[in-house]
């Protein structure tokens, strides 16, 4: 078996590791499968995911920083860097990830269905919540809106847009 078909596997293996909450382990095989094809940015990414399970956001950072380096041109990289910098309280570092994310997103050429849009209303709620952070309220209800126009009845959405209507409503008293 080649090393990219040995390192596929053992990204595979990790998923399902992740999904029983084996993060340990889960973080073993992405060890592995990195060190056999490093130039492979969903494995950076997943090790990212791992170690954010694990509460290493440090260590998230820099491999959501690595596969972000490797391939620019995926919105998945760039959202789960966003929300490592969100996490960490560099919202404005967070908007710009969100910002590119959206940018590659329009050269996307492939079908759009549920699980895509869903993703780019998440990247819109995520980029919501830094500005709503910088008290940029009118820019994140924008966000809020556009989100909405993917999903104009998801109630986590809708909830938060309240919530920052009325943080704006406070600042302009």
């Amino acid at each position: 078996m080649k090393k990219r078909e040995q390192s596929i596997d053992l990204n595979k293996e990790s998923v399902k590791l992740v999904i029983e909450g084996r993060y340990k382990e889960a973080l073993e095989f992405l060890n592995k499968a990195i060190k056999l094809t490093p130039h492979i940015p969903q494995h950076w990414n997943n090790k990212g995911i791992v170690l954010e399970k694990l509460g290493r956001n440090k260590e998230a950072l820099k491999c959501f920083k690595t596969a972000e380096k490797i391939n620019r041109k995926t919105v998945f990289h760039w959202q789960d860097l966003g929300r490592e910098y969100l996490h960490n309280g560099e919202e404005n570092l967070a908007i710009d990830a969100f910002d590119n994310a959206l940018k590659v997103d329009k050269y996307y050429t492939g079908k759009r269905d549920y699980d895509y849009n869903n993703k780019i209303m998440n990247l819109l709620f995520y980029k919501a919540m830094a500005l709503g952070e910088l008290k940029r309220f009118e820019e994140a209800i924008n966000c809020m809106d556009d989100a909405l126009k993917i999903n104009p009845g998801n109630k986590i959405i809708l909830s938060t847009k309240e919530s920052i209507l009325k943080d704006l409503k406070k600042t302009k008293k």
